[in-house]
């Protein structure tokens, strides 16, 4: 009889030992979503940035080559609009460049990852080993 109790006794024990295993990993899960959710909300952030930037920086390229280029032509001739539009393309490339490794850089910094789920899940894992090396 005694026999039989323990073992209910460790069946329970069990019981609540992989239900509280169970629930954790769902809420590392939950955790994990949460944090991508707020991720992908972040990083759409950048890429709209990026690509209003880019918008922006080609429609001015064209414009003002247009403008420089024409105005090239009245003043110096075939000659001089070749020299504009090449010095026009370098400095506008080299400009937005430099707008596009700084947002790149700013999406760097802000550490778009699962930080708080990946710790939590290191955690789990190593509590999970010190428990496997205490039964073994």
């Amino acid at each position: 009889m005694t026999d039989r109790r323990e073992n209910t006794g460790l069946v329970r024990a069990f019981q609540g030992l992989t239900e509280g295993l169970v629930q954790l990993f769902q809420q590392h899960l939950e955790l994990f979503g949460l944090e991508l959710k707020h991720d992908a909300t972040v990083a759409g952030r950048y890429a709209s940035a990026f690509v209003f930037y880019v918008a922006i920086s080609l429609l001015g390229y064209a414009l003002l080559n247009i403008a420089a280029i024409l105005f090239a032509g009245v003043a110096a001739g075939v000659l001089g609009m070749a020299i504009c539009a090449s010095a026009l393309a370098i400095i506008n490339l080299g400009m937005a460049s430099h707008a596009m490794l700084v947002t790149f850089e700013r999406m760097k910094a802000s550490g778009i990852g699962p930080k708080i789920a990946g710790g939590e899940l290191d955690r789990s894992k190593t509590w999970a080993k010190q428990i496997q090396t205490k039964d073994s």
